[in-house]
């Protein structure tokens, strides 16, 4: 969408359109600002990158301080009224293999 700044040259809006969360769906992407009852996060979904808007008093994080500008966060709405925020570095990496046993000597 183009836009017409005050000399009447148009001018093209970059600022991604903003969500409102929604229950059964998860979010993960980088916190880009918030107010004290308002959290926004940028989501890239495949080349297209919007901003979610979240009740800060829903997020389990909250209070605990994990919600901060510019963490990379995981946000699910499990259901009705259940949230789950995790910090995405601190996830476990579960290697794709793993090995059985002690290098393949099995048991006797």
């Amino acid at each position: 969408m183009e836009k017409q700044d005050v000399t009447g040259m148009s001018v093209k809006s970059d600022t991604p359109a903003i969500k409102k969360a929604e229950d059964g769906k998860t979010y993960e992407g980088k916190i880009v600002s918030f107010a004290p009852n308002k959290v926004v996060q940028a989501v890239t979904d495949g080349q297209q990158t919007y901003l979610v808007e979240h009740d800060r008093f829903k997020l389990s994080g909250a209070k605990s301080g994990l919600i901060e500008q510019g963490k990379d966060l995981s946000i699910r709405y499990a259901y009705a009224g259940v949230v789950v925020v995790k910090d995405k570095a601190l996830e476990r990496k579960v290697p794709e293999h793993q090995p059985k046993g002690f290098g393949g000597a099995g048991r006797f």
